[in-house]
Protein backbone atom coordinates (compact mmCIF):
# COMPACT_ATOMS: atom_id res chain seq x y z
CA UNK A 1 0.00 0.00 0.00
CA UNK A 2 2.54 2.57 0.77
CA UNK A 3 4.05 1.82 -2.38
CA UNK A 4 0.92 2.27 -4.22
CA UNK A 5 0.31 5.78 -2.43
CA UNK A 6 3.77 6.70 -3.39
CA UNK A 7 3.53 6.21 -6.89
CA UNK A 8 -0.24 8.06 -6.78
CA UNK A 9 1.28 10.55 -4.80
CA UNK A 10 4.14 11.19 -7.67
CA UNK A 11 1.90 10.58 -10.22
CA UNK A 12 -0.61 13.72 -8.90
CA UNK A 13 2.38 15.66 -8.46
CA UNK A 14 3.72 14.87 -12.12
CA UNK A 15 0.29 15.84 -13.45
CA UNK A 16 -0.37 19.01 -11.12
CA UNK A 17 3.38 20.60 -11.62
CA UNK A 18 2.82 19.66 -15.69
CA UNK A 19 -0.72 21.62 -15.59
CA UNK A 20 0.88 24.58 -14.03
CA UNK A 21 4.14 24.62 -16.26
CA UNK A 22 1.60 24.93 -19.03
CA UNK A 23 -0.40 27.39 -17.40
CA UNK A 24 2.83 29.45 -16.86
CA UNK A 25 4.43 29.12 -19.99
CA UNK A 26 0.86 29.24 -22.25
CA UNK A 27 -0.09 32.13 -20.60
CA UNK A 28 3.54 33.92 -21.47
CA UNK A 29 2.92 32.71 -25.03
CA UNK A 30 -0.45 34.10 -25.77
CA UNK A 31 0.99 37.42 -24.21
CA UNK A 32 4.14 36.73 -26.55
CA UNK A 33 1.89 36.29 -29.65
CA UNK A 34 -0.21 39.35 -29.11
CA UNK A 35 2.91 41.56 -28.75
CA UNK A 36 4.26 39.89 -31.91
CA UNK A 37 1.09 40.82 -33.31
CA UNK A 38 1.16 44.47 -32.36
CA UNK A 39 4.83 44.80 -33.84
CA UNK A 40 3.16 43.80 -37.33
CA UNK A 41 0.63 46.00 -36.94
CA UNK A 42 3.10 49.08 -36.45
CA UNK A 43 4.88 47.90 -39.09
CA UNK A 44 1.74 47.93 -41.70
CA UNK A 45 0.63 51.48 -40.02
CA UNK A 46 4.30 52.98 -40.69
CA UNK A 47 3.42 54.11 -44.60
CA UNK A 48 0.21 55.31 -43.35
CA UNK A 49 2.17 57.78 -41.13
CA UNK A 50 4.18 58.39 -43.78
CA UNK A 51 1.69 59.44 -46.01
CA UNK A 52 -0.20 61.40 -43.22
CA UNK A 53 3.41 63.85 -42.46
CA UNK A 54 3.55 63.98 -46.22
CA UNK A 55 0.70 65.36 -46.74
CA UNK A 56 1.00 67.99 -43.32
CA UNK A 57 4.47 68.97 -45.14
CA UNK A 58 2.66 69.98 -48.26
CA UNK A 59 -0.04 72.06 -46.51
CA UNK A 60 3.21 73.90 -44.74
CA UNK A 61 4.64 74.29 -47.78
CA UNK A 62 1.38 75.80 -49.25
CA UNK A 63 0.97 78.20 -46.08
CA UNK A 64 4.13 79.56 -47.33
CA UNK A 65 6.64 77.80 -44.22
CA UNK A 66 5.57 80.02 -41.86
CA UNK A 67 5.83 79.19 -38.01
CA UNK A 68 3.21 82.17 -37.58
CA UNK A 69 1.20 81.08 -40.11
CA UNK A 70 0.92 77.35 -39.77
CA UNK A 71 0.05 78.07 -35.82
CA UNK A 72 -2.48 80.30 -36.31
CA UNK A 73 -3.96 78.08 -39.29
CA UNK A 74 -4.15 74.62 -36.54
CA UNK A 75 -5.80 76.82 -34.12
CA UNK A 76 -8.23 77.79 -36.48
CA UNK A 77 -8.81 73.78 -36.43
CA UNK A 78 -8.74 74.04 -33.08
CA UNK A 79 -5.63 71.41 -32.72
CA UNK A 80 -2.20 71.92 -31.03
CA UNK A 81 0.16 72.50 -33.80
CA UNK A 82 3.57 71.09 -32.49
CA UNK A 83 2.84 67.72 -32.64
CA UNK A 84 2.58 68.13 -36.21
CA UNK A 85 4.98 70.13 -36.53
CA UNK A 86 7.72 67.78 -34.69
CA UNK A 87 6.76 64.76 -36.96
CA UNK A 88 6.85 66.73 -40.52
CA UNK A 89 10.61 68.16 -39.14
CA UNK A 90 11.41 64.43 -38.23
CA UNK A 91 9.83 63.58 -41.75
CA UNK A 92 13.68 63.90 -43.33
CA UNK A 93 11.90 64.87 -46.51
CA UNK A 94 11.39 68.64 -48.40
CA UNK A 95 7.37 69.07 -47.94
CA UNK A 96 5.42 69.74 -51.26
CA UNK A 97 2.03 69.48 -52.24
CA UNK A 98 0.61 66.62 -54.16
CA UNK A 99 -2.77 67.78 -55.11
CA UNK A 100 -3.99 70.01 -58.03
CA UNK A 101 -6.39 72.95 -56.99
CA UNK A 102 -8.45 73.24 -59.80
CA UNK A 103 -9.56 75.59 -61.99
CA UNK A 104 -10.10 79.27 -60.94
CA UNK A 105 -10.66 83.07 -62.23
CA UNK A 106 -7.69 84.55 -60.00
CA UNK A 107 -4.56 83.40 -58.43
CA UNK A 108 -5.94 84.14 -55.22
CA UNK A 109 -9.06 81.36 -55.90
CA UNK A 110 -6.60 79.18 -57.30
CA UNK A 111 -4.26 79.48 -54.22
CA UNK A 112 -7.37 78.63 -51.96
CA UNK A 113 -8.61 75.76 -53.86
CA UNK A 114 -5.32 74.34 -53.80
CA UNK A 115 -5.01 74.66 -50.18
CA UNK A 116 -8.02 73.49 -49.39
CA UNK A 117 -7.82 70.58 -51.63
CA UNK A 118 -4.56 69.71 -49.95
CA UNK A 119 -5.96 70.02 -46.68
CA UNK A 120 -8.79 67.55 -47.63
CA UNK A 121 -5.91 65.22 -48.39
CA UNK A 122 -4.15 65.77 -45.40
CA UNK A 123 -7.25 64.81 -43.46
CA UNK A 124 -7.78 61.96 -45.28
CA UNK A 125 -4.61 60.37 -45.16
CA UNK A 126 -4.40 61.60 -40.92
CA UNK A 127 -7.46 59.66 -41.01
CA UNK A 128 -6.53 56.61 -42.51
CA UNK A 129 -3.92 56.34 -39.90
CA UNK A 130 -5.33 57.23 -36.75
CA UNK A 131 -8.65 55.02 -37.38
CA UNK A 132 -7.87 53.16 -40.79
CA UNK A 133 -9.64 53.01 -43.91
CA UNK A 134 -12.28 50.08 -45.01
CA UNK A 135 -11.74 47.86 -48.44
CA UNK A 136 -13.08 44.75 -49.81
CA UNK A 137 -11.59 41.83 -48.20
CA UNK A 138 -9.68 39.92 -50.64
CA UNK A 139 -11.09 36.70 -49.36
CA UNK A 140 -14.63 36.62 -48.56
CA UNK A 141 -16.50 38.76 -51.33
CA UNK A 142 -18.89 41.32 -50.11
CA UNK A 143 -16.54 41.52 -46.94
CA UNK A 144 -15.16 44.60 -46.02
CA UNK A 145 -12.12 44.88 -43.33
CA UNK A 146 -10.14 47.74 -42.15
CA UNK A 147 -6.48 48.83 -42.75
CA UNK A 148 -4.13 48.65 -39.62
CA UNK A 149 -4.75 51.95 -37.81
CA UNK A 150 -3.09 53.65 -34.75
CA UNK A 151 -6.22 53.24 -32.69
CA UNK A 152 -5.85 49.60 -33.00
CA UNK A 153 -2.16 50.19 -32.09
CA UNK A 154 -2.89 51.61 -28.71
CA UNK A 155 -6.16 49.54 -27.74
CA UNK A 156 -4.36 45.99 -28.16
CA UNK A 157 -1.16 47.90 -26.34
CA UNK A 158 -3.14 48.61 -23.38
CA UNK A 159 -5.05 45.46 -23.15
CA UNK A 160 -1.82 43.29 -23.80
CA UNK A 161 -0.40 45.66 -20.40
CA UNK A 162 -3.23 44.71 -18.40
CA UNK A 163 -2.46 41.11 -19.40
CA UNK A 164 0.78 41.30 -18.39
CA UNK A 165 0.71 43.14 -15.19
CA UNK A 166 -1.42 40.51 -14.31
CA UNK A 167 0.45 37.83 -14.98
CA UNK A 168 3.94 39.36 -13.12
CA UNK A 169 1.54 39.66 -9.97
CA UNK A 170 -1.05 36.19 -9.76
CA UNK A 171 1.45 34.23 -11.58
CA UNK A 172 5.04 35.28 -10.40
CA UNK A 173 7.97 32.87 -11.38
CA UNK A 174 8.61 32.96 -7.15
CA UNK A 175 4.88 32.05 -5.98
CA UNK A 176 5.04 29.04 -8.73
CA UNK A 177 8.22 28.08 -7.85
CA UNK A 178 7.92 27.91 -3.97
CA UNK A 179 4.16 26.41 -4.63
CA UNK A 180 6.30 23.46 -6.85
CA UNK A 181 8.21 23.11 -3.81
CA UNK A 182 6.32 22.77 -1.53
CA UNK A 183 4.85 19.24 -3.02
CA UNK A 184 7.48 17.34 -2.17
CA UNK A 185 7.97 17.92 1.99
CA UNK A 186 11.45 16.33 2.19
CA UNK A 187 12.72 18.37 -0.52
CA UNK A 188 11.71 21.59 1.33
CA UNK A 189 13.27 20.28 4.32
CA UNK A 190 16.98 19.34 2.73
CA UNK A 191 16.74 22.72 1.33
CA UNK A 192 15.81 24.64 4.79
CA UNK A 193 18.81 23.33 5.76
CA UNK A 194 21.27 23.72 3.61
CA UNK A 195 19.91 27.06 3.27
CA UNK A 196 18.95 26.99 -0.47
CA UNK A 197 15.50 28.82 0.39
CA UNK A 198 13.97 31.34 -2.22
CA UNK A 199 14.20 33.28 0.95
CA UNK A 200 15.41 37.05 0.25
CA UNK A 201 15.30 36.08 -3.99
CA UNK A 202 12.13 36.61 -4.58
CA UNK A 203 12.13 40.16 -5.88
CA UNK A 204 15.04 39.49 -7.89
CA UNK A 205 13.88 36.38 -9.29
CA UNK A 206 10.58 37.90 -10.30
CA UNK A 207 12.41 41.09 -11.10
CA UNK A 208 14.67 39.35 -13.74
CA UNK A 209 11.75 37.00 -14.93
CA UNK A 210 9.21 39.73 -15.27
CA UNK A 211 7.36 40.00 -18.71
CA UNK A 212 8.14 43.61 -19.70
CA UNK A 213 5.28 46.02 -20.29
CA UNK A 214 4.77 47.22 -24.42
CA UNK A 215 5.14 50.90 -24.79
CA UNK A 216 4.23 51.64 -28.13
CA UNK A 217 5.80 54.74 -28.45
CA UNK A 218 8.93 52.85 -28.64
CA UNK A 219 7.32 51.92 -32.91
CA UNK A 220 7.91 56.15 -33.11
CA UNK A 221 4.59 56.21 -34.66
CA UNK A 222 3.88 60.05 -34.17
CA UNK A 223 0.55 60.14 -32.03
CA UNK A 224 -1.52 63.53 -33.44
CA UNK A 225 -4.98 64.51 -32.77
CA UNK A 226 -7.15 64.20 -35.41
CA UNK A 227 -8.46 66.85 -37.68
CA UNK A 228 -11.30 67.98 -38.51
CA UNK A 229 -13.24 67.03 -41.46
CA UNK A 230 -12.75 69.19 -45.07
CA UNK A 231 -16.68 70.01 -44.72
CA UNK A 232 -16.34 71.08 -41.44
CA UNK A 233 -13.94 74.03 -41.42
CA UNK A 234 -14.38 75.12 -45.22
CA UNK A 235 -16.45 78.60 -44.69
CA UNK A 236 -13.86 79.46 -41.75
CA UNK A 237 -10.41 78.22 -43.59
CA UNK A 238 -11.67 79.65 -46.82
CA UNK A 239 -12.12 82.99 -45.00
CA UNK A 240 -8.80 82.09 -43.47
CA UNK A 241 -6.74 81.61 -46.58
CA UNK A 242 -8.07 85.01 -48.82
CA UNK A 243 -6.97 86.69 -46.16
CA UNK A 244 -3.40 85.12 -45.85
CA UNK A 245 -3.51 85.48 -49.96
CA UNK A 246 -4.13 89.69 -49.40
CA UNK A 247 -1.28 90.03 -46.98
CA UNK A 248 1.30 87.60 -48.39
CA UNK A 249 0.73 88.06 -52.38
CA UNK A 250 3.84 88.15 -53.35
CA UNK A 251 5.13 85.25 -51.13
CA UNK A 252 1.93 83.29 -52.06
CA UNK A 253 2.86 83.82 -56.18
CA UNK A 254 6.52 82.34 -55.16
CA UNK A 255 5.34 79.28 -53.92
CA UNK A 256 2.99 79.07 -56.52
CA UNK A 257 5.97 79.57 -58.81
CA UNK A 258 7.89 76.77 -57.27
CA UNK A 259 4.96 74.46 -57.23
CA UNK A 260 4.70 74.98 -61.38
CA UNK A 261 8.32 74.83 -61.50
CA UNK A 262 8.31 71.60 -59.83
CA UNK A 263 5.57 69.80 -62.18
Amino acid sequence: MPKNFDELSDALRQEVMGEMAETFFGERKHVEDVVERIKNLAAEVEPHAAAAVRAGGGVHFLLLSDADIIGAFYRLLGVAAEPFLAAIACCGEEPFPEVEGGFALTRGGRYVKLVLAAYAGYQQALDAYLFGRPYDDPIQPGRKRLSANLAQIKELTAAVNVRIAKLNQSQSPADILCFIRTMDPEEMERRRITGATLDGFEDCLNRDMAMPLVDWAAFKLPDLPELPPPEAVAKALGSFLEDLYARNTDRVAETLARIKTRT
